[in-house]
């Protein structure tokens, strides 16, 4: 709850112009318009030169031709505790929120009030933190503010993680617009039966919903021709196709033999076949840099920021961390800025998942991995700068390591093995950012145990 703060002299005790709007914040001193929430019965004081200089829309309804006389405006398409979050950006220049429901919320506020610099922040923010399953989601919004290069930082979170997407209950509720478009790209890295499978489920639950028998005919009426000839049939396996495939009846007598023999006579001047034949996007593995060769022997406790500065021999992209925690912490995300050459690239948020977690490791190993992978260069000095963990209680534990990067052999490859074919990469230390910063009396790399990585070929 606001009131009136009179301190004393509290415009001495603050140096600057930024620290006395800081003070002004949710202050009812000096308020001269009060913003009103019939449904919960909440006000907040602002003071209307303070919005006016950060947004015309409020420029315009307080001093404008038309400006109003109100003291009090109602306000009942966004709830208190967002409407705080976009005043605090616009008092304190701040934007303390990773909920992606938060972020979307003031997106919108940022379009509807023409504030540019919080729709950028909001963008940032979403672009290294949604999560894969509200991709979706964040899409229609960027469609509705014309925002391109926020989409296509949709259909790549989307891209990477498409096999956990249509694994989730979610996915049934995409829209038939959406769920098209998504079917249609050859950069999914989904495996073709599970994808079938879940646009089956997803017309059954449209038949359902539709209160239609729930069939094949019915469900390829509802998916449609367009759809149904972008699943890429060939690429499964002649078992695959008959278990997953032909108990559906979604495909017609001639269809399955056109398929069949595409599998058995390699039959591919078929006049009639009409699938798809590019294959998906392949899983390719991912790989694991370790900076110590053998496990930690002793931790010690950090309750700062950490920042590692590496460079790699070979282009490579860049998937997720290896982190240190405590042994109680078992799950949690890590917020942190990727630098290159001395520029903020990327604010992302790394979070870890459920076999993510090594009970075995000295301090609790615990893989964090980004919403998709970043594009390193080669010879080229990167930087993360890691903001936030949220799954320690009382501090980070490091390892007590040399500051030298190997191959590790086990490496860490969720999705598949690692080719011979493949080109090796040797990483290195190289100077920090702020070198000025870091502690001498401890580990350069802070609580950084490992790289995660896939080739970028």
């Amino acid at each position: 709850m606001a009131s009136a703060i009179m301190e004393e002299r509290w415009q001495a005790k603050r140096n600057t112009l930024l620290e006395r709007n800081k003070y002004m914040f949710n202050n009812s001193l000096m308020s001269d318009i009060k913003f009103a929430f019939p449904d919960t019965k909440t006000t907040i004081p602002a003071h209307k030169y303070v919005l006016a200089i950060s947004s015309p829309v409020f420029f315009a309804m307080f001093y404008g031709d038309l400006a109003e006389n109100r003291d009090t405006i109602n306000i009942t398409d966004c709830e208190p505790d967002i409407f705080l979050h976009f005043l605090r950006f616009i008092y304190c220049d701040e934007a303390n929120f990773q909920d992606v429901d938060c972020v979307i919320k003031l997106w919108c506020l940022g379009e509807q009030y023409d504030i540019p610099s919080l729709a950028r922040k909001c963008v940032e923010i979403l672009d290294g933190s949604m999560d894969p399953l509200s991709a979706f989601r964040v899409i229609s919004y960027a469609k509705q503010f014309n925002d391109e290069v926020m989409e296509i930082a949709c259909w790549e979170v989307i891209d990477y993680n498409a096999q956990t997407i249509v694994d989730d209950d979610s996915f049934l509720d995409v829209n038939p617009e959406m769920l098209l478009s998504f079917v249609q790209r050859s950069s999914l890295r989904v495996e073709e039966e599970r994808l079938f499978d879940a646009i089956d489920r997803w017309a059954a639950k449209r038949c359902e919903k539709a209160s239609m028998a729930v069939n094949g005919t019915n469900k390829r009426s509802l998916l449609g021709e367009v759809l149904l000839k972008n699943i890429r049939f060939p690429v499964m396996s002649p078992h695959q196709f008959t278990v997953v495939v032909l108990p559906k009846n979604i495909l017609t007598k001639d269809e399955m033999i056109c398929v069949f023999k595409r599998f058995y006579s390699n039959y591919e001047s078929y006049d009639s076949f009409d699938f798809s034949i590019i294959p998906r996007a392949p899983n390719t593995s991912i790989r694991s840099f370790r900076m110590s060769p053998n496990a930690p022997t002793n931790c010690q406790l950090v309750t700062d920021s950490e920042m590692l500065t590496f460079a790699a021999s070979e282009p490579i992209l860049l998937c997720g961390l290896v982190f240190l925690f405590e042994p109680t912490e078992t799950q949690g995300s890590v917020t942190l800025s990727l630098w290159r050459q001395g520029v903020r690239i990327k604010h992302l948020t790394a979070k870890s998942r459920v076999d993510s977690w090594n009970a075995d490791a000295v301090c609790g190993e615990n893989k964090a991995f980004f919403n998709r992978p970043v594009s390193v260069d080669p010879e080229t000095c990167y930087t993360i700068e890691v903001l936030e963990a949220s799954s320690h209680s009382s501090g980070y534990h490091v390892a007590n390591t040399s500051s030298g990067f190997f191959q590790d052999p086990e490496g860490s490859n969720p999705t598949g093995s690692t080719t011979s074919s493949e080109t090796e990469v040797t990483l290195r230390f190289c100077e920090g950012l702020v070198a000025h910063e870091i502690p001498l009396d401890r580990p350069y790399f802070g609580h950084i145990e490992n790289i995660l990585f896939q080739h970028n070929d």
